[in-house]
């Protein structure tokens, strides 16, 4: 997935021996498809799973994120008719945030 936010400070440490630096609300929104995919590295992974624990905001999109896509994965792709999926792809493709 392509970063739309700023670069992710992977794993940078404030000085030898401190853990990482911790993610912003705004990072992890950034990776949460990432995360969901199992692609994250560990360290990136650590530095999410350690955020989620202690923001409820985020522990609430994470799990509206994760409905979302079980929802979405049910739906058939020819339950999309052509020319509504033509419509959608071509006012997607080039968006960014």
């Amino acid at each position: 997935m392509a970063r739309l936010l700023r670069p992710l400070r992977r794993g940078r440490r404030r000085s030898r021996g401190e853990p990482p630096v911790p993610l912003t609300c705004r990072e992890l929104v950034g990776l949460v498809t990432d995360y969901l995919e199992g692609a994250l590295p560990a360290v990136d992974r650590d530095r999410f799973e350690a955020h989620i624990a202690g923001c409820p905001g985020c522990t609430a999109y994470l799990d509206q994120m994760r409905r979302t896509l079980r929802a979405l994965g049910a739906i058939p792709d020819e339950a999309v008719p052509a020319d509504a999926r033509e419509t959608l792809l071509r006012a997607f493709r080039g968006w960014t945030a």
